[in-house]
């Protein structure tokens, strides 16, 4: 028996001196490799390394922080703007946004890749403006975000709708993941940087609901224009803005019952403290007269299938990326600008579509 303990301790011992030479050899093993597939930190290795010299065309991934933690935010704020302000002043102060308005947070994660897009023409003193001011207000909110400008040429009757649609179908080719547009007029500004700029799937949502003009008051709910803030699912969803309204009025409408009848929930901003906003004064455009055939149009069944982004026929003259925002230089085709639906302040709809077709002014002209 005593023989039998001996080497039975003896086997015990063998086995586990060698469980503990097994242990010890996949250990350092395990850790070799580690260090042989860990890259060295250097200068070009952006998985190790922030480079705040480049701003990220996609979801940041740099960084696990949640930028809402580094939000610097003013709260509500008087907005002033500057007298004869120039286009130096604007660099000056925006001087970190890169070629084509872009900014993105270098010090946490962008929930969000925004598309800001602004249907424009003939409003460059109101362009600067909102450069000026809204630059600084969405890098406060930690966003991720690129500044369109989508110009039109011609015809000379306005369509903002249908630069809302190109603007959308020509930055969603560009490669880059945007998960939010924001439709924005160039002439209205959030006082209140704790209102983020943001959207939520499958909902629509109108920010702009209080405004100076108005005295901030309860917003009627059929009053939707402004700003406008879209999943890019919900908007391919809703086929966009109507092409069919040109001049003033109508196509913010149009969305409303678009939404209306595909059950897409729609929602205004009711928090009266953060959704309050300023618009700069001025006089209605002249190849942007208030068409009142809108509030026929608006009642009729909206053809989602046969008008809005899948049929903006469009024509573009130039695409480049300036310093403070991208630029889209734009003509639509005419064949929905037809006396049907059109009737600007009760003249002749034929000699409204007859308008000398206006010269665009090129931003090329500007030393930008």
């Amino acid at each position: 028996i005593n023989c039998y303990q001996a080497k039975y301790k003896m086997r015990k011992n063998v086995r586990t001196t060698t469980c503990f030479k097994i242990v010890v050899f996949v250990s350092f093993t395990g850790i070799l490799l580690y260090f042989h597939n860990t890259p060295v930190p250097n200068q070009g290795d952006k998985r190790l390394v922030l480079n705040t010299n480049t701003i990220k065309k996609g979801k940041s991934e740099e960084s696990t922080f949640n930028c809402s933690i580094f939000r610097k935010l003013i709260g509500q704020q008087n907005i002033e703007f500057p007298s004869k302000i120039t286009w130096e002043q604007i660099y000056k102060k925006n001087d970190n946004v890169t070629a084509g308005g872009q900014w993105s947070p270098t010090n946490c994660g962008a929930e969000d890749e925004i598309a800001i897009i602004i249907a424009y023409r003939d409003r460059e003193e109101h362009l600067k403006q909102f450069l000026n001011y809204m630059h600084p207000f969405l890098q406060r909110q930690k966003l991720s975000y690129r500044i369109v400008v989508v110009e039109q040429n011609k015809p000379a009757i306005f369509n903002k709708a249908s630069l809302f649609n190109t603007g959308f179908k020509i930055i969603s080719e560009l490669g880059i993941n945007y998960t939010c547009f924001i439709f924005h007029d160039v002439d209205i500004f959030p006082e209140n940087d704790r209102m983020i700029y943001s959207c939520q799937k499958k909902i629509v949502l109108h920010l702009a609901a209080y405004i100076d003009v108005h005295n901030y008051k309860k917003p009627p709910y059929t009053l939707t224009g402004g700003v406008v803030a879209i999943a890019p699912d919900t908007y391919k969803k809703l086929n966009g803005y109507s092409n069919g309204f040109w001049g003033w009025g109508g196509e913010d409408n149009d969305l409303l019952i678009r939404c209306l009848h595909i059950h897409v929930p729609f929602r205004q901003c009711i928090n009266w403290t953060e959704c309050r906003y300023t618009t700069l004064k001025h006089s209605r455009d002249q190849g942007n007269p208030e068409n009142h055939v809108h509030y026929i149009l608006n009642k009729k069944e909206p053809d989602f299938r046969n008008d809005g982004l899948t049929t903006v026929n469009f024509t573009l003259h130039a695409a480049k990326q300036f310093k403070l925002f991208t630029w889209l230089y734009v003509s639509f085709d005419t064949s929905t600008l037809t006396r049907e639906n059109t009737d600007f302040f009760g003249a002749d709809a034929d000699a409204a579509i007859a308008m000398q077709e206006k010269d665009g002014r090129s931003f090329d002209e500007y030393l930008w």
